[in-house]
């Protein structure tokens, strides 16, 4: 199956390029977004209704769940495409329910690719989740289903952009 993606991103290469450059920019925005929101959520003293499920019924829990998984999903895909959009084919994708339950994305590269590529790769999937999480955000005055997956992505962002080891935002500040 990850053959078949990466020929459909080889084949769509240009609308690819295009989306890393959107992802690659809101990724790279997204780390200080979270320090923001951090301050902001301590000033605040509580977490606003905007960045909470609005309802907890069957609907709403099938929703955060289904949101969970296809958002870490799609966060891994947005590293698989800097990689293909590189040139890279040689790439290992997987869920770990070790430590932090999540995805990895992996390729064997030398240390000169991984130099070249590591701003646009560890970006590229916050700037994915930011992007969802932009792009449902007025849900929460519409649809209170559909809002959910801005929730979902918003934490997604949260826990993955935080600047601490293991996780996206820590590897950026490591650059």
């Amino acid at each position: 199956m990850l053959k078949k993606l990466i020929s459909f991103l080889i084949i769509h290469k240009n609308f690819f390029k295009l989306y890393e450059r959107i992802t690659y920019s809101l990724g790279l925005l997204s780390v200080p977004f979270i320090l923001i929101s951090i301050t902001f959520l301590i000033a605040y003293g509580s977490i606003p209704k905007i960045l909470l499920p609005s309802s907890l019924d069957y609907i709403s829990s099938f929703i955060i769940i289904s949101s969970f998984i296809i958002g870490i999903f799609l966060h891994e895909i947005s590293h698989v495409i800097i990689l293909t959009n590189r040139n890279i084919s040689n790439i290992n994708l997987g869920i770990s329910l070790r430590g932090i339950i999540g995805g990895f994305t992996s390729a064997n590269i030398d240390v000169k690719t991984y130099n070249e590529i590591v701003l646009p790769f560890y970006s590229s999937g916050l700037g994915l989740n930011f992007l969802l999480f932009l792009i449902f955000l007025p849900f929460f005055y519409i649809n209170s289903y559909l809002h959910i997956i801005s929730v979902i992505n918003f934490w997604l962002l949260f826990m993955n952009g935080i600047p601490a080891p293991f996780v996206d935002g820590g590897k950026l500040f490591e650059i």
